[in-house]
C-alpha cells in the first residue's frame, strides 16, 4: 500500500488539502480564523497571485506574510495546544528562562537607537573574523523580546539595525539547553534552514558558525558571527574554539561599562540583576593580544583595549608588526626564538618572564618586566576568567598528520597557528596552567596530557551544565568523553546518596543501547572548581569483590578493575558519550559460565574518611577504578543475557543503598566537620553523532531534511524507539529508573550494524544516569528532583512520585517527538508547562494520516494514570510488531 504523503502546512498548499488543514486545527483545539475560501483568497491578497502547480491552485509560502501565519497557526497557543512548533514560520523558540535573560540584555543598554553606530574595537573583531576564517560577511547580534539587533556587521552584506526573528539562524543558539556555539555546515542539509529566506534568497546562506555571547551572570545575550556561500563540512573543532574565544573578547568589551557600574557598592538594582558573576571583575582590564604564529616573527593581529593603558603604547602601532619587534626577553633574548617556535608549532602553552618593550612608551618598561603567558587560539580559554562555551559532538577534532587523535591534534588545524598572548605586569599575572616558564628561552610543557589519568589527553570542552563538564579526549588512542565534577561529597551522600550509588550503578551497567562508562578516578580538591593545585589519583587497594553477598568488604583488597564514579546531578552535560556494542550479558559472567559473578562494590564510606584526613596535595589519595574485562556468555542468547545481567544488577542495587547507608551513618557522627569537595573523573564512551534531540531539530528522522517538504522516516523512526526502548526495558528489569529520559540524554553513535536502518547512520544509546533510582522492593519512591520539565508526568511534577512509569511517559514524549520533528510545548515558560501537567491539559497532537499503532502506543505510554502505561517489555514488543505490520502496508518502503 502506498503510504499517504502528509506535511503539515507544506510549502504548496493544495486547494483540497486546505479543508484537511483547517480540520486538523479544530481537532487540536484551535479555531481558525478562515474558512477554506477566504483563507485562498487572503493567501492571494499577500502572496500576490495564486500559483498553480501540478494542476492545482498553490501558494509559495516563503510570500506569506508573518500577520497571516500568526492567524492561521495561533502561535501563541498553538503550542500550549499540543501543535508540533512550525520553525520555519516562526523562528527559533524562546527559552523558558526569557523574562531573566531579557532583563540583563537590556541592563546593557546597546539597542537603544534603529542604527547603531560602529564601535571600534567590535569592527576590528569583525574583521579579525572575516580574515581569519575567510568569510565574506561578519556580525554581532543581540536578542531582545522575539527581536535580533546587530549591532556590528563586516562584509557589507548584513546590514546594521533590526533583523527578522523569522528568518534568523543566530538565534539558534537560544535553543540549547547550555551555552554551545551553532554550527551549520550546510544548511540545505539542515530542516531549521533550508527553506529559509537567507538561505534560498539573498545572501544564499550555506555555511554558519556562531558564537553565543555569554553574559557574567550566564545568561546569553547574542551572537557572534560568520557565514558564508558554501559549505564547510570539514569545519572542526579547533575553529569553534578560536571563535568561542572572539566571542569572550566581545561580551567583555560589551559589559565594561556594566563592570564599571558593578563594582559601585551602591548600585544594588544592577547587581540584583546580573546576579553571581562567572567572570572576575579584574578580567575586563585585562590586556590580551592576538598573533599569528605561522608568519616570521609572529604577527600582532589584535590587541584589546588595555593594551595602550597597560603599556603606553597605542594600539595603532602594533597592529600589523611582528612580534619580535615589540617585545624581547631577559637579556635581550629573542621572542620568539627557537624554543618557543617549537612551542608553537606543538600547540604548547607556554611563558615568558622579564619581557621588555622594544617599543618607546612614555611609561617605560616595568620593574621586573612583563609576563606574557601564551595559549593556543585553537584551545579552550584565552585565560582563566573565560566562560567556558560547549563544541558540538559531530564536528571532527583535528587529525594529526598522521590521521589520530592525540594531543598534537590541533597542530594541523589551519587555527592552530593563532595563539593569544597575555600582558601582566610580573607579580600580577592571572594564574597560568604552565608548570614552566620560558625566562630567556629554557624550557616547554605541554598542555595536552593529564596527569589525572594516564593515558588520558585531554581535548576541547563539548558541554558544561551545574554540576559538571563534559570534554572531548583520547584515552590510550580511543576517543572518549571526559566527564569532570566538584562534589562535597558528605553534602551529596547527606542528600540521599546520589554521588555513591551514580558510580556504583555506572560500573554496572552493560547493553548496547546505554553509554558505557571505561574508568573513573576521583581526587581530593582544596576548593570547588580548582583548576590547579589539586591531588592526584587515589589507590585502588580499597576496591573489595564479593561473590554472593554484593556487600562491601575494606579487607579483601583486589587489583583495580574498570567501572564508573558519577556524583553530579542530572544537567545536560553528557552531551557526547556514546561508543562501540557491547554484550548485554557478558559482564554478568564474568566470574564464570553460570553468570552469577558478582558485581565491583566500592567502599565510600572508606574512601570518604581516607580523603578527609589525607592532605589536598598527596599524590597517594586517589580511587581508580576500570572497566573488567567483558567475557561473551557461553550459549546465551541476547535475551537470557539481558536477564543474567538484570540479576546482577538488582544484587549491585542492594549494595549502594548498603554503602550509602553506611555513608549516611558516619556523616551524623562526623556532623561539623566541614565539607569535603571531591573532583570526579569519569571516562565514558565517545559518542561522534551528539544527541537525540540535535538529530530531531536537524531533520535526521525525516525523509527530506526540511521542515517543509517529506514527512517522519518511519522506519528510522522506530528503530531508534526500539533502541531506546530495549535500553530502558534492561534497567527496569535491574529495578533502576533514569528519572530524566529525554532527547538531550539519548545519545548517538556512529558506530554498530544498526546504524544502517532506516538510513539513520546512528545507534541511540541513553547516558546521563544523574536523576537515577534503584526501586529494588517498592515500586515507587519520593523524590523532590526532577529532570527535562517538558518530558515529566504529573504524579512526579505535583507529587514527586518516581517509579518506572514516569520513564514509560517520557517514552512517550519523544515518540511525538521523534514523529512531529518539534520540542514539546516549544516557547513555553517553565510555569506554563507546569499549569498544564498539572491540569491534565497537556495532550500532544498528532498530524493526520499518523498511523494508528504508533499513536495509540505514544497514548498509551502519556496515560495520566501511571498504572495504566505498559511496562518496556510490551513496548519493544510493541515496536516490532508494529515494524512488521507497517512495512507489510508499505509505510517504511
Amino acid at each position: 500500500m502506498a503510504r499517504p504523503e502528509f506535511c503539515f502546512m507544506h510549502i504548496w498548499l493544495p486547494l483540497w488539502e486546505e479543508a484537511t488543514y483547517v480540520h486538523f486545527l479544530c481537532q487540536s483545539g484551535v479555531s481558525p480564523r478562515f474558512s477554506p475560501v477566504p483563507v485562498l483568497q487572503h493567501l492571494e491578497i499577500v502572496a500576490g497571485k495564486a500559483r498553480v502547480k501540478d494542476g492545482k491552485a498553490a501558494i509559495d509560502s516563503n510570500a506569506i506574510d508573518s500577520s497571516l501565519i500568526l492567524n492561521v497557526l495561533d502561535h501563541e497557543n498553538g503550542p500550549a495546544k499540543g501543535l508540533p512548533y512550525q520553525v520555519h514560520y516562526l523562528g527559533p523558540p524562546v527559552p523558558p528562562c526569557e523574562d531573566a535573560r531579557l532583563a540583563t540584555i537590556r541592563a546593557l543598554d546597546k539597542m537603544a537607537v534603529d542604527k547603531p553606530e560602529e564601535d571600534p574595537e567590535i569592527a576590528s573583531i569583525l574583521r579579525l573574523c572575516t580574515s581569519m576564517f575567510q568569510a565574506p560577511v561578519a556580525l554581532v547580534a543581540l536578542f531582545d523580546a522575539k527581536r535580533v539587533y546587530v549591532s556590528g556587521s563586516e562584509g557589507g552584506v548584513i546590514p546594521c539595525g533590526d533583523f527578522p526573528w523569522r528568518w534568523t539562524l543566530c538565534a539558534w543558539s537560544l535553543a540549547y539547553n547550555h551555552a554551545q556555539i551553532l554550527v551549520i555546515p550546510d544548511t540545505l542539509q539542515d530542516a531549521r534552514f533550508r527553506e529559509n529566506a537567507k538561505v534560498t534568497g539573498f545572501p544564499g546562506v550555506r555555511f554558519y558558525c556562531g558564537a553565543p555571547l555569554i553574559a557574567s551572570n550566564g545568561h546569553r545575550l547574542g551572537t557572534l558571527c560568520f557565514a558564508d556561500v558554501a559549505p564547510r563540512p570539514g569545519f572542526d573543532a579547533a575553529s569553534c574554539s578560536v571563535m568561542n574565544n572572539l566571542s569572550e573578547l566581545v561580551v567583555r568589551h560589551l559589559e565594561k561599562d556594566i563592570a564599571l557600574k558593578l563594582k559601585q557598592r551602591d548600585n544594588d538594582v544592577l547587581k540584583a540583576t546580573y546576579g553571581q558573576l562567572q567572570r572576575t571583575l579584574d578580567c575586563f582590564d585585562h590586556c590580551v593580544v592576538l598573533v599569528d604564529t605561522s608568519v616570521e616573527g609572529w604577527r600582532v593581529l589584535h590587541t584589546n583595549s588595555a593594551w595602550a593603558k597597560l603599556t603606553g603604547v597605542e594600539r595603532s602601532e602594533v597592529l600589523g608588526k611582528p612580534l619580535c619587534e615589540v617585545f624581547e626577553g631577559a637579556a635581550g633574548a629573542k621572542v620568539p626564538n627557537a624554543e618557543l617556535e617549537k612551542a608553537a608549532g606543538r600547540c604548547f602553552d607556554f611563558q615568558v618572564t622579564s619581557a621588555k618593550l622594544r617599543l618607546s612608551s612614555p611609561l617605560g618598561n616595568p620593574k621586573g618586566g612583563f609576563v606574557l603567558t601564551f595559549r593556543p587560539a585553537s584551545r579552550e580559554g584565552m585565560d582563566e576568567s573565560v566562560v567556558p562555551i560547549g563544541i558540538p559532538a559531530f564536528l571532527r577534532p583535528v587529525p594529526d598528520a598522521d590521521g589520530g587523535h592525540g594531543g598534537e591534534a590541533a597542530a594541523n588545524s589551519s587555527a592552530r597557528r593563532f595563539y593569544f598572548m597575555s600582558v601582566d605586569l610580573a607579580g600580577k599575572a592571572l594564574q597560568s596552567r604552565a608548570s614552566s616558564v620560558l625566562s630567556a628561552a629554557t624550557s616547554t610543557w605541554s598542555a595536552g596530557g593529564s596527569e589525572i589519568v594516564e593515558g588520558l589527553e585531554l581535548g576541547h570542552l563539548l558541554g558544561k551544565g551545574s554540576f559538571g563538564s563534559v570534554y572531548y579526549g583520547t584515552w590510550l588512542g580511543t576517543p572518549v568523553a571526559v566527564k569532570v565534577m566538584d562534589t562535597d561529597v558528605r553534602s551529596a551522600l547527606a542528600r540521599g546518596g546520589s554521588g555513591a550509588a551514580e558510580a556504583i550503578l555506572g560500573q554496572q551497567l552493560r547493553h548496547p543501547n546505554v553509554v558505557a562508562t571505561l574508568k573513573w578516578v576521583a581526587r581530593k580538591v582544596d576548593r570547588p572548581n580548582a583548576t590547579t593545585s589539586i591531588m592526584a589519583s587515589y589507590d585502588t587497594d580499597i576496591m573489595s569483590r564479593t561473590k554472593n553477598a554484593m556487600t562491601p568488604n575494606p579487607k579483601k583488597a583486589l587489583p583495580a578493575t574498570e567501572g564508573v564514579a558519577d556524583g553530579a546531578a542530572a544537567d545536560g552535560t553528557a552531551a557526547a558519550a556514546a561508543g562501540p556494542d557491547s554484550s548485554a550479558c557478558a559482564a554478568g559472567a564474568a566470574d564464570g559460565a553460570d553468570g552469577q559473578g558478582a558485581w565491583p562494590v566500592i567502599n565510600f564510606d572508606a574512601q570518604l574518611h581516607q580523603l578527609e584526613e589525607a592532605p589536598a596535595t598527596a599524590t597517594s589519595n586517589t580511587v581508580s577504578t576500570d572497566w573488567p574485562a567483558l567475557q561473551p556468555s557461553a550459549g546465551a542468547n541476547t535475551q537470557g543475557g539481558k536477564v543474567s545481567c538484570a540479576a546482577a544488577l538488582v544484587r549491585g542495587s542492594e549494595a549502594v543503598n548498603s554503602i550509602v547507608g553506611t555513608a549516611r551513618t558516619r556523616i551524623s557522627e562526623d556532623a561539623g566537620s566541614g565539607s569535603n569537595m571531591i573532583q570526579t573523573w569519569i571516562l565514558l564512551e565517545f559518542c561522534d553523532k551528539g544527541c537525540l534531540q540535535e538529530a530531531i531539530d536537524r531533520g535526521w528522522l525525516r525523509t527530506e531534511r526540511s521542515a517543509l517538504q517529506g514527512g517522519p522516516n518511519l522506519a528510522a523512526v522506530l528503530a531508534t524507539a526500539r533502541e531506546v526502548a530495549s535500553a530502558l526495558a534492561y534497567l527496569h528489569a535491574a529495578n533502576v529508573v533514569h528519572g530524566d529520559l529525554s532527547g538531550w540524554n539519548v545519545m548517538l553513535c556512529s558506530s554498530g550494524t544498526a546504524a544502517a536502518e532506516g538510513g539513520r547512520g546512528f545507534v541511540a544509546k541513553v547516558a546521563d544516569f544523574g536523576l537515577s533510582r534503584t526501586l529494588e522492593i517498592r515500586s515507587k519512591m519520593q523524590t523532590a528532583n526532577y529532570g527535562t520539565l517538558s518530558h515529566m508526568p504529573p504524579e512526579l511534577v505535583l507529587h514527586g512520585t518516581v517509579s518506572r512509569a514516569v520513564d514509560v511517559y517520557s517514552f512517550g514524549v519523544l515518540l511525538w517527538q521523534m514523529y512531529t520533528g518539534s520540542r514539546p510545548w516549544a516557547g513555553l515558560t517553565h510555569s506554563q508547562i507546569i499549569m498544564l501537567i498539572g491540569s491534565g491539559e497537556a495532550r500532544l497532537v498528532f498530524p493526520p494520516n499518523t498511523p494508528r499503532s504508533y499513536e495509540a502506543l505514544m497514548r498509551s505510554c502519556t496515560d495520566r494514570d501511571p498504572d495504566q502505561r505498559p511496562p518496556f517489555t510490551e513496548v519493544v514488543k510493541s515496536l516490532e510488531e508494529m515494524s512488521e505490520a507497517l512495512k507489510m502496508q508499505g509505510w517504511l518502503d
